[in-house]
């Protein structure tokens, strides 16, 4: 987000800030000028303390604003008494006599259209919160919505003239003599909500799309990139990144602590139920509540973790267990080499690859030890090993996923590979 579409609600806030204080300053009616404003400033109010929690896209938030704006400089004349001659005159030439008649201010009439500009904020809303999945449906609400607000509005005037009567009272009610000026407000309210649709409801569109949310999961051998390549994507899509791989780690990195053998059944078994694995909103890994994050990612994790731990039957119930349990909603992002089998409804399911000695030099820079040739044999030679182990579960993996090779690929590159795959799914969901 750029810094111009950052702060246009900021922006937006001062201008109608200065606006306010400016014709505060002595208006026609201070009784009016109260009763046309407070309705106002209360959701301005609200708009502000949930604006961290929720915010608005900047269309809305220039709709509101400009409606709030042309409702204040009315309230400030009490609406009658707004100069609007040119106006006035050019709906004249509309022949639309029965809405706009001669010799009528009808700045208020023009206020109650542009009133229906909030139905779009209205249908946002609702869609971006997922109180609706459907377009049309969101339309209808935003509509509705508008219309009973416009509804309740009249019968708030109708009160407060009551209450306030003489001058004020007349003022605030605007009928202006009119004995069909309420039906006709109403009226107003609804079409303005319905022509704020025509030409922006195309853009509502988008947030049912986001909203539109799978699960993918990415296997892959050892060095493929799957790991950046998932974290990367998840951040992107503003989706939960599982690393199974990880917590294979932390419950290997418990047992070694312990010293208990991969094959000890009963003693792992039993210490299972003791192990507590989080996951912090940056890809922390925490056991037990301490941040395990670059420990589980050492040599002395690397060699056991897939030739031993992963092996075990308790271990591997446990971890598709846990992984479900965080993944039980979507919009998640699942690395490991056998995430598929785990997930087996995820809607994308990525096999990453690329040449062993490809994958060999970059697992040298996970390890970070020297580049020599030496170094370089023996990452190979634990790769091969690994995958030997893991073949069943690689084999299983690329069939059932779609196969990207990223030897020739930076991580750039295969993030957006697999992000255009994302998209795809995800447009073309019912």
């Amino acid at each position: 987000m750029n810094t111009l579409k950052k702060y246009f609600p900021h922006f937006l806030l001062l201008i109608y800030i200065i606006e306010f204080s400016f014709l505060a300053i002595a208006p026609f009616d201070r009784a009016v000028w109260w009763a046309e404003n407070l309705p106002i400033l209360i959701p301005v109010i609200l708009l502000i303390i949930t604006f961290k929690k929720f915010r608005f896209s900047n269309l809305s938030y220039f709709l509101i604003t400009f409606f709030f704006m042309f409702h204040t400089f009315g309230g400030h004349f009490t609406f009658e008494r707004t100069p609007f001659e040119f106006f006035n005159n050019l709906l004249t030439t509309l022949n639309l006599d029965f809405m706009f008649p001669d010799g009528r201010n009808n700045f208020d009439r023009v206020g109650h259209f542009l009133a229906g500009i909030l139905a779009y904020p209205v249908a946002e809303l609702f869609l971006r919160k997922k109180w609706v999945t459907n377009v049309q449906v969101a339309i209808f609400l935003g509509i509705m919505s508008l219309g009973f607000w416009g509804a309740l509005y009249e019968v708030i005037e109708m009160y407060f003239a009551i209450i306030a009567g003489g001058e004020s009272g007349a003022s605030f009610l605007g009928a202006q003599g009119d004995i069909w000026d309420a039906q006709k407000d109403m009226f107003l309210d609804i079409l303005g909500a319905i022509s704020v649709f025509i030409l922006f409801g195309f853009n509502l569109k988008k947030y049912l799309i986001k909203n539109k949310k799978i699960n993918i999961t990415i296997d892959g051998p050892a060095g493929s990139g799957k790991g950046t390549t998932a974290s990367i994507l998840a951040k992107k899509l503003n989706y939960i990144y599982l690393d199974s791989g990880a917590i294979y780690r932390v419950v290997s990195l418990y047992f070694l602590n312990k010293g208990i053998e991969y094959n000890e059944s009963e003693r792992v078994l039993k210490n299972l139920r003791n192990i507590k694995i989080d996951f912090g909103k940056k890809g922390e890994v925490f056991l037990n509540e301490k941040d395990v994050t670059l420990e589980i990612r050492t040599k002395k994790v690397t060699e056991v973790v897939s030739v031993k731990y992963a092996k075990n039957l308790d271990i591997r119930h446990f971890v598709n267990i846990l992984s479900k349990k965080i993944a039980n909603k979507k919009g998640i992002v699942i690395d490991g080499r056998d995430a598929g089998a785990i997930f087996p409804n995820a809607e994308l399911k990525i096999y990453l690859d690329a040449d062993i000695d490809v994958r060999a030099k970059r697992r040298i820079k996970d390890f970070d030890v020297k580049n020599n040739s030496t170094e370089l044999l023996k990452i190979k030679f634990l790769i091969e090993k690994r995958d030997l182990n893991d073949k069943k579960y690689l084999d299983f993996a690329k069939k059932n996923g779609i196969y990207v090779d990223t030897s020739n690929l930076s991580i750039d590159g295969q993030v957006q590979k697999v992000l255009d795959l994302a998209k795809n799914v995800i447009k073309n969901l019912d």
